[in-house]
């Protein structure tokens, strides 16, 4: 709840502040200020791993009661992120000339530009070396302390904002701004975590050849994972942009507005489960899954399973653009076998060490998949209902086409989020190799499908081509985890996706009422939208209390009221 409520509000205050900010400073300066963080995002790619990494072992050693780990930890990882942190800004210092001339960054500008562009790069330094404070916090599940520290930052970031421009500062405003965020966000963490390990210290002395080893090769592994997840998500629109060109990829951007945000909202819900399962994790649950030429062989074979079913759909491609049909269907019928046999042979092979031991992390993951899947039903089921009257509120009817990928992102969209407590489970018991396993039969189908799907049908090709392949490679990632956590298919739907049905019938019926009720006119379709929006959550609401929560879950949900008096515990 404290991950989701934060998202919204900063992606609700981002929204209201750009045309504030856009009437004090010129399109070129705030072109200039986007343009600092696509150059920093590369250097966020080198901590991901490590953030990672912290909240990790972080879990593992305070649930082991090693908490002068923790102290090891963290005092080798700021270590290295500082070495990390200072080659990257000598490098940016030394490239600066050629990054200006590269952005076409006009001669008037190009003082500012290196201020803000240093600037931005030192206090994001500072975050990346002093961050894992605040992954300290969250190995310690104190979820919801980061979500209210981060939600106090970015809010006083932007009063920082609206004073500094309100005094004739510029687009500097904006940097000292972005300070502010970062100073009062670090500190706090840093005082957080020392309220919360009272033993936690950094110490040069205490950098460890061991933690550096963990930093690298788990992290490392976290970070291979983030690669192909940050290519995934971009490829669609490099294919499009390459095959039918950047008026086609604008088009596409706007379907994929909404369901991308709602992807950011649904996605700030995970946080809890990576430090949950670490703490859950027995010594058993290190056994893994065997020699690397095992998991090797195991790789191969996802992938060449994944190459299989990519195959499958060449005998339904049209025929301007697939092979003659009678060499379609041969290999369609090659392929599926093939698929089959790998599938059979994949299931049999499915030894004891490739089980997850432990009945408290089965809880975790059936639990928290059903929790995930109730709130991905909710979000994106209603964005596909009132796709038509949302896009034309939005952007107008010129745009009203594109409401159909829109639809088919969201169904996409919805199922690829339900894999992501599964991964960060995996990932809190060091076993990375599954989410592997599901990014390879993304990858390759993504590859095959996606320009397949742009060749054959445009954008709602490639839309339905994403949507396709979510859901194959979401089936693959629950077949193994369910062997591997011993869950049953029947005990599987019942649990985590009896509950989708009841939100994905009133969505139904609000795309019914949209059928009904046209409105072309952009004034009216916001109406629409935002009458149809409360009445599904006033419905959604009382019927979910009433119908698909437990006993136990209600009782959560009140312990959520901060007006509830709480019993006083007995000395």
């Amino acid at each position: 709840m404290a991950g989701m409520v934060a998202t919204a509000i900063y992606l609700v205050s981002r929204l209201l502040l750009t045309p504030l900010v856009l009437s004090y400073i010129t399109l070129a300066e705030f072109g200039l200020w986007s343009m600092c963080f696509v150059i920093l995002s590369y250097a966020s790619m080198g901590a991901f791993g490590v953030n990672t990494t912290y909240i990790r072992y972080t879990a593992r050693f305070h649930a082991q009661g090693r908490d002068a780990e923790v102290n090891r930890l963290l005092s080798t990882g700021v270590f290295m992120m500082l070495v990390f942190c200072i080659l990257f800004g000598l490098g940016l210092f030394c490239s600066l000339p050629a990054i200006l001339d590269g952005f076409h960054v006009a001669a008037q500008m190009q003082t500012t530009a290196g201020v803000m562009i240093l600037g931005t790069a030192a206090v994001f330094g500072l975050d990346l070396t002093l961050g894992g404070f605040r992954s300290i916090v969250e190995g310690l599940q104190e979820i919801a302390l980061v979500k209210k520290i981060y939600t106090a930052a970015a809010l006083t970031e932007m009063v920082a904002i609206v004073f500094f421009l309100s005094q004739g500062a510029g687009v500097r405003g904006l940097l000292y701004a972005y300070i502010v965020r970062v100073s009062l966000e670090t500190g706090a963490c840093m005082l957080a975590a020392r309220r919360l390990l009272p033993t936690l210290r950094v110490s040069p002395r205490l950098v460890s050849r061991d933690h550096a080893r963990c930093l690298f090769v788990f992290g490392g592994k976290v970070q291979v994972l983030g690669g192909i997840a940050i290519f995934l998500s971009a490829l669609d629109r490099m294919v499009i942009s390459a095959l039918i060109g950047l008026s086609a990829a604008g088009l596409f951007e706007v379907g994929r507005k909404f369901p991308f945000t709602a992807k950011s909202v649904s996605a700030a819900a995970f946080g809890p489960f990576l430090p949950a399962a670490a703490n859950l994790e027995s010594p058993l649950d290190n056994r893994g899954s065997g020699l690397w030429t095992d998991r090797l062989k195991t790789y191969l074979q996802v992938a060449l399973l994944a190459l299989c079913i990519a195959l499958v759909p060449l005998a339904w491609m049209p025929a301007e653009v697939g092979l003659p049909p009678v060499v379609s269907w041969a290999l369609t019928l090659l392929a599926g076998g093939g698929a089959f046999l790998l599938i059979r042979r994949m299931g049999s092979d499915f030894n004891e060490r490739k089980q997850v031991p432990g009945g408290p992390l089965r809880g975790l993951y059936l639990d928290g998949l059903r929790h995930i899947n109730l709130i991905n039903m909710a979000l994106f089921a209603f964005l596909a209902a009132v796709a038509e009257p949302l896009i034309t509120a939005w952007v107008g009817t010129e745009y009203a086409n594109v409401a159909g990928v829109m639809r088919l992102l969201s169904a996409g969209y919805l199922v690829q989020q339900s894999t992501g407590p599964v991964t960060l489970i995996f990932r809190g018991v060091d076993r990375c190799g599954r989410e592997l396993e599901y990014l390879l039969v993304q990858l390759i189908l993504a590859l095959i499908w996606i320009p397949a799907g742009v060749f054959a049908y445009g954008l709602p090709g490639t839309a339905g081509a994403i949507a396709v392949g979510n859901a194959v490679a979401a089936v693959f990632l629950f077949w193994r985890s369910n062997r591997a956590f011993q869950v049953g298919l029947r005990d599987f739907a019942a649990h985590t996706l009896k509950p989708t049905l009841l939100p994905l019938a009133l969505a139904a019926g609000v795309y019914a009422l949209t059928r009904l009720w046209s409105c072309p006119q952009r004034a009216v379709a916001a109406v629409q939208v935002i009458v149809l929006g409360l009445g599904y959550m006033g419905l959604l609401l009382p019927l979910v209390w009433k119908l698909v929560l437990t006993a136990d879950e209600k009782k959560h949900v009140l312990a959520l009221n901060p007006f509830q008096r709480k019993e006083r515990q007995p000395c």
